[in-house]
């Protein structure tokens, strides 16, 4: 377990070796955030105390916040059917660990450098934002949303998987992952 652990450190912070990538992240998943707010206040009305089916404003903006930082996407897939269509699978698989442990904190690194600007904006918008954001914050939401979380990137890595193992069988597997990567962003 030494090992993958520090793999994911140097993934960790060769993902933050690009500043630029992190800073232009921050501004436009910033912008991205706060037009989607701004529709959903528009959605309501303006009347941020309307409820609709059973939703409040406040309620949808604390999702979107919420779901904005841990939303990241990091697609193993890609790197499966790069290796593949390369030969790099062979020599990674004759190597002294486990290549789909390996793969996934290398995804999990990939997931922690996205969080850090979504982090960032929300840190710098609460001030503002605080009054339209409900925190129930306990210890069995928190128990829980790590669960959710962990269950949630082993999911992504399994399903990226099998499609970036398509391509021991399509000439080109690329195509079908990101036209299901479009898809799940929509």
């Amino acid at each position: 377990m030494k090992k993958y652990l520090y793999g994911f450190k140097l993934y960790f912070l060769d993902a933050l070796h690009y500043r630029f990538n992190t800073v232009v992240t921050l501004i436009f998943s910033g912008l991205s955030m706060l037009v989607t707010i701004f529709f959903w206040f528009l959605i309501y009305g303006g009347d941020t105390e309307a409820i609709i089916n059973g939703f409040t404003f406040s309620g949808i903006v604390t999702f979107f916040v919420i779901g904005s930082i841990f939303r990241t996407y990091h697609y193993p897939g890609f790197m499966f059917a790069g290796m593949i269509k390369s030969g790099e699978l062979g020599p990674a698989l004759l190597k002294p660990l486990n290549l789909g442990v390996s793969v996934y904190f290398r995804s999990i690194a990939g997931m922690f450098t996205g969080m850090i600007p979504q982090i960032l904006f929300v840190l710098c918008i609460i001030p503002f934002a605080a009054r339209f954001l409900v925190w129930e914050l306990t210890l069995v939401n928190g128990v829980f949303l790590i669960g959710f979380f962990v269950v949630g990137t082993l999911s992504n890595f399994l399903v990226w998987s099998i499609f970036g193992f398509m391509a021991f069988w399509l000439e080109e597997a690329q195509s079908i992952m990101w036209s299901f990567a479009v898809c799940a962003i929509c």
